[in-house]
């Protein structure tokens, strides 16, 4: 016997009725008919009926209909094909690594403080002596070099501090990448359960349809029962708006998936239930030791410690070498164009800054405590995401065999009931109500497995484990320009050459 309570086939609901004889050989004919949508041969279509079939084969030919280009499944991306597709043109993951690329940079100007410097001295001034007039001996012109010597750590402490920048911004980025991605897998299994909803509903109105011939057929041999046939169209109507409301929703899901990838979705394919991604919830609490968006947080609080170890280097000095060429005047006035020379060390040390190091100081410190109340708080966000969908997945699990069983038990009773309304024991109208519970039970069946197929890629999601399930791996990290040369020469690539 074909099962016909499975969510996913795309099958016209078969009728007890319509696989009977019908009196005038239009049984299965009417069926047929019905499942294309159109009035069974010999039907009276009532004004309501022929108003609203229009309506819903427009809405149906809008949202393209299970036999449009979305359901060609030979060029459907299937779902690791269109995360990987919304991954490179989503503008958080792009916005996510330009922001580690400009820290890099970041990362490079800090490492150079310690180096050269040189430039520029030009200072045109005017200077008067009293009782004498103009100090022909102002101003001068030349240049100079800088050497830093020491600086108590400032240095150091910084090149630390946008390193750490750069490795929370990478652990950003995947974090981003997979937020994105449990977004997509999230929006591309709503469109799988909207186009199985929306063929139960097709199913759904092909039965009452197939039921309406069948009436139709009793009425024509017995007037009296003509009031059996407006309860059947009636009914019928009913169906028609489940399907019209089932086909927007599914055009809605549709939508939304194609703005999440970026671009239009040729179809989508059945996604395959990725099982039990732990056995355990301890197990899936202790996977979010590496997740990426707590490693950033880890990383932030090493930044927050290094500010604070530059803002404490308040009280040290700074020494630096310094040597310059100028242009003095002699007694005479004369300029002798950078006939000057001059090397020394020049200190800046200010201990006594009327508080303003000290308070920087303490705030910067401060920041490290606000840095590692962000990690607890990301920890404690994603610990409850984490048993949140745990639950739902133990009880969803529990629930999809019930309602399967349910849906079994409701075919039977309405092959019963068919039985028994052929004999006058049953009227229309129990007839009419064991369909509609026989498709609700198919509805709530499909929707609870989708939905447990739903909780358990939202799990991995939350557990930083949807990507690699999914065979997508990470981005290479954003490195420095240092840490870039020195991986080059290991995989023996010559370093560019210094232009200095």
């Amino acid at each position: 016997m074909t099962n016909r309570h499975s969510p996913r086939t795309s099958r016209v609901l078969s009728l007890h009725p319509t696989d009977a004889p019908s009196v005038h050989g239009h049984g299965r004919a009417g069926a047929a008919a019905a499942s294309n949508g159109l009035p069974s041969p010999g039907s009276h279509d009532t004004p309501r009926r022929r108003r609203l079939l229009p309506a819903l084969l427009a809405l149906q030919l809008a949202a393209g209909g299970l036999a449009g280009g979305w359901q060609d499944t030979a060029r459907a991306e299937t779902l690791p094909e269109a995360v990987d597709i919304a991954l490179k043109l989503h503008p958080a993951v792009l916005g996510a690594r330009r922001n580690a690329e400009a820290i890099r940079h970041e990362v490079t100007g800090a490492a150079n403080g310690m180096n050269f410097r040189f430039g520029v001295i030009a200072e045109p001034s005017v200077a008067y002596q009293r009782g004498v007039g103009r100090d022909k001996r102002s101003g001068d012109l030349g240049a100079q070099a800088i050497k830093p010597l020491y600086d108590g750590g400032r240095t150091d402490n910084e090149t630390d501090r946008q390193k750490a920048r750069l490795s929370s911004a990478n652990y950003s980025t995947e974090a981003s990448r997979d937020d994105i991605a449990l977004r997509v897998a999230d929006a591309y299994i709503e469109v799988v359960k909207q186009q199985d909803l929306a063929v139960l509903a097709r199913d759904y109105v092909a039965g009452i349809e197939a039921l309406q011939a069948r009436v139709r057929e009793i009425v024509r041999i017995d007037k009296g029962r003509g009031y059996d046939l407006l309860q059947t169209n009636s009914r019928l109507s009913q169906a028609q708006l489940t399907l019209a409301d089932r086909e927007g929703q599914l055009a809605e899901a549709r939508e939304a998936l194609t703005q999440l990838v970026g671009q239009p979705v040729k179809g989508v394919t059945a996604a395959t239930p990725p099982g039990e991604p732990v056995r355990s919830l301890q197990e899936a609490m202790d996977l979010l030791n590496s997740h990426p968006a707590i490693l950033a947080r880890r990383a932030e609080v090493n930044a927050a410690r290094k500010a604070a170890a530059v803002a404490d280097a308040w009280v040290k000095p700074t020494v630096n070498l310094r040597a310059r060429v100028t242009s003095p005047r002699n007694f005479d006035g004369k300029r002798e164009w950078f006939g000057g020379y001059d090397l020394g060390l020049v200190t800046d040390w200010s201990p006594f800054d009327g508080g303003v190091g000290a308070a920087t100081a303490a705030a910067a410190n401060a920041q490290v405590l606000t840095a590692e109340e962000a990690v607890s708080n990301t920890r404690r966000t994603l610990q409850t995401e984490v048993a949140r969908h745990w639950t739902q997945i133990q009880s969803r699990v529990g629930r999809v065999s019930t309602r399967e069983e349910l849906v079994e038990s409701t075919r039977k009773v309405r092959e019963a009931y068919w039985e028994q309304f052929q004999i006058g024991k049953r009227s229309i109208i129990d007839l009419l109500n064991a369909e509609n519970e026989i498709y609700a039970a198919r509805l709530g069946a499909a929707t609870e497995q989708a939905e447990l197929t739903q909780a358990r890629y939202r799990l991995l999601g939350a557990t930083g484990q949807l990507l690699p399930r999914l065979g997508i791996a990470p981005l290479p990290p954003v490195t420095s320009e240092q840490e870039m040369a020195e991986r080059q020469q290991r995989n023996g690539i010559p370093a560019l050459p210094d232009l200095n």
